[in-house]
């Protein structure tokens, strides 16, 4: 009886942990949307575009994201370049994406 207890214990922390531990693509996406997010603080403190993106670059490499995505991370860190937006704005924006 106490091996069937411990074996239903497990299952339903492992299903507690399925939903508390985010899934790589969403681990992926939230470390993304960080450094997109960064780029309003790089902005502000006058950081060429070209080292934000090269920081965005060695994070998609890192992350084995698909090469078909950088181009919308990109373009993303583009236009918080191109605005005045502050990082938590952008993150929440796009953290909402990734869920």
């Amino acid at each position: 009886m106490k091996l069937i207890a411990s074996a239903a214990a497990l299952m339903l922390c492992s299903s507690v942990y399925a939903q508390v531990i985010p899934s790589e693509r969403q681990q992926t996406c939230n470390e993304l949307s960080g450094i997109v997010a960064a780029g309003a603080t790089w902005r502000d403190n006058f950081v060429p575009f070209s080292v934000a993106e090269a920081n965005l670059d060695r994070a998609l490499q890192d992350t084995k994201t698909p090469l078909n995505l950088w181009g919308q991370w990109t373009a993303e860190l583009a236009k918080v370049y191109g605005s005045k937006i502050t990082a938590e704005k952008v993150q929440q924006s796009l953290l909402a994406r990734c869920h």
